[in-house]
């Protein structure tokens, strides 16, 4: 009972006892004040351990605010902290890092500094309510920076509650999200991309089954005797505009990387500097074209054609964009090695690759902006005024450079011009160069040969057989691989070359194929397709050619009699 008593209360009950019990004997209160003491010894030792506890408590509590209050000001996110009308308190240096605005520039002023107009003043106001209602508010805001710049950021607000309930505090943990908006943009575009991409190769192979049969068929009515002048002129034309039709699929297709590409070793610096001489002869004499080389001999393995026209249209555009340019108009092209580090593989990702070449193509000229440019390499955008542009040209350099490989980035400022940066992948120099393209007569006739032709196409399957007996071969004829791998069968012994379509119903022209050169490991093949399925095609089929629709007549006629006599 003692060891609850203070010191006070305990000396004024011993008197109390010591009044109540005067007839004790003296060693009766002897012991009496024996265990007084000890009572009060007790006490004593209690209150020593009480304090020293409190004392441990207090320290320990203050070493977890320093763990706490470095946790806050080590944290990559803005931390405020406000009081219930909303005044900053404190701010972590994240924010200043954040904001550009330092702690002596908020304190004691409402977050107002950093309201932007982005967001409709009604939108405040729900926050508010929502945090004075005691409630968590989460959201996104567009915030304005110290110099004036907006970004956007996620941002948490969280009521802190005194022992009563009501709100003493508000704390506020804001995050810049810019770099994970624009990686969401980056990778939206790519799915973008590529599902246009997809459409593109889905509805080529028909569209250039039709220009073929529009092409066989005007060569076929050119050949009639006794036809006007102005009638050949105009099957001419019809010809003539097929093919350009066929171009511009062919871009398409190397828009979405499907297109059909001769992939050899390249020696990039002369590829790049014959297309920057061709330029000098197409553009205005007041823009100053400059060549800059800063490597030695590079080999990429890429499709020449395209590069070529790759480096066309951007120098072309670069020269367009300098065209209001009043004082020294000039396109600059700069080509150097790159090693892939941090920074580039942060941007594009890594790469198996011996590094990179990075040619840049710079203008001074009017620039593009930041509405603008998220939108140049979609297909059919363009900025030039009508008659100008197809709005095909990035569309088609950003397809050919993903189809190398490689990569593409664009850097501009209204004012301040533009540079296009292409990156794509070294390799060792190689002897393969590309074959020169020999001359060749306007068609090739054969001397009887017998030829199975296979499309599911009926309108070229007419045309086509058409042609091939123009050119004196026999010909047999069906719409599908089954039907195609039935009659070889039947006439093996007499058939010298197959020619067949690429994608067909009940049986496509690989699978028959690799059934007929499991019959005949000789046979003969041609394979024709509205786009580049190369990739797909079993290497055991061994086939002799691949032919892109729309052809010429003389390329079939020239393929046929090659791959028949070689």
């Amino acid at each position: 009972m003692a060891l609850a008593l203070s010191a006070v209360d305990f000396t004024e009950t011993f008197h109390e006892f010591s009044r109540a019990h005067e007839d004790w004997e003296l060693d009766e209160l002897i012991l009496a004040i024996f265990f007084f003491s000890v009572g009060l010894l007790l006490l004593f030792f209690q209150n020593v351990t009480e304090n020293l506890e409190v004392e441990d408590k207090l320290a320990v509590n203050s070493h977890q605010l320093l763990k706490y209050r470095n946790a806050i000001m080590q944290m990559n996110e803005s931390v405020i902290i406000t009081d219930q009308s909303g005044r900053i308190e404190f701010v972590n240096p994240a924010f200043s890092t954040i904001t550009g605005y330092s702690e002596d520039d908020v304190v004691g002023k409402d977050p107002s500094v950093l309201k932007s107009s982005a967001q409709d003043p009604k939108y405040y106001d729900e926050l508010w309510q929502t945090i004075s209602r005691g409630e968590v508010w989460k959201g996104e805001l567009i915030d304005r920076k110290k110099d004036g710049s907006f970004y956007p950021a996620e941002m948490t607000i969280s009521p802190l509650f005194r022992e009563d309930g009501s709100i003493s505090h508000y704390i506020a943990v804001q995050q810049d999200v810019s770099e994970k908006r624009e990686l969401e943009e980056r990778f939206h575009h790519m799915q973008k991309m590529e599902a246009i991409g997809t459409l593109v190769g889905g509805i080529a192979h028909d569209f250039n089954n039709t220009l073929s049969g529009i092409s066989a068929n005007a060569f076929l009515a050119k050949r009639k005797a006794s036809l006007p002048d102005d009638t050949v002129r105009r099957l001419e034309t019809i010809e003539s505009l097929s093919f350009g039709a066929g171009e511009m699929i062919s871009k398409l297709l190397s828009f979405a990387r499907k297109g059909v590409m001769n992939m050899v070793s390249l020696e990039v610096t002369s590829l790049f500097q014959g297309a920057m001489e061709t330029s000098r002869l197409l553009v205005s004499k007041n823009v100053t074209l400059t060549f800059k080389n800063c490597i030695s001999k590079t080999y990429i393995i890429g499709d020449a054609d395209l590069l070529y026209q790759v480096m066309m249209n951007l120098i072309n555009n670069a020269c367009d964009a300098v065209e209001e340019v009043r004082e020294a108009p000039s396109v600059t092209v700069t080509v150097d090695e790159l090693i892939e580090d941090d920074l580039f593989i942060s941007r594009f990702g890594a790469s198996k690759g011996m590094g990179f070449v990075h040619v840049a193509v710079s203008d001074n000229g009017i620039g593009i902006d930041a509405e603008t440019i998220q939108y140049i390499f979609d297909p059919y955008f363009t900025t030039k005024e009508q008659g100008k542009g197809t709005g095909l040209g990035l569309a088609m350099i950003f397809g050919t450079v993903k189809s190398h490989n490689g990569y593409i980035d664009v850097e501009s400022e209204p004012g301040l011009g533009s540079t296009f940066h292409l990156y794509l992948p070294v390799i060792q120099a190689s002897l393969h160069q590309p074959e020169d393209k020999a001359s060749r007569e306007e068609t090739f006739n054969g001397n009887m040969e017998t030829i199975l032709f296979v499309d599911d196409n009926d309108e070229i399957n007419e045309g086509m057989t058409t042609v091939i007996r123009d050119l004196n071969y026999r010909v047999l004829s069906c719409s599908n691989g089954k039907e195609g791998l039935e009659l070889y069968k039947q006439h093996l012994d007499e058939i010298s070359l197959v020619v067949m379509d690429v994608v067909m119903p009940v049986m496509s022209g690989p699978e028959a194929a690799k059934t007929m050169r499991e019959i005949n490991p000789d046979v003969k093949i041609i394979l024709i397709s509205g786009y580049d399925l190369s990739h797909e095609l079993d290497d055991e089929i061994n086939h002799d050619e691949l032919i892109h629709k729309p052809f010429s007549i003389r390329k079939i006629s020239e393929t046929i009699y090659r791959t028949i006599y070689a």
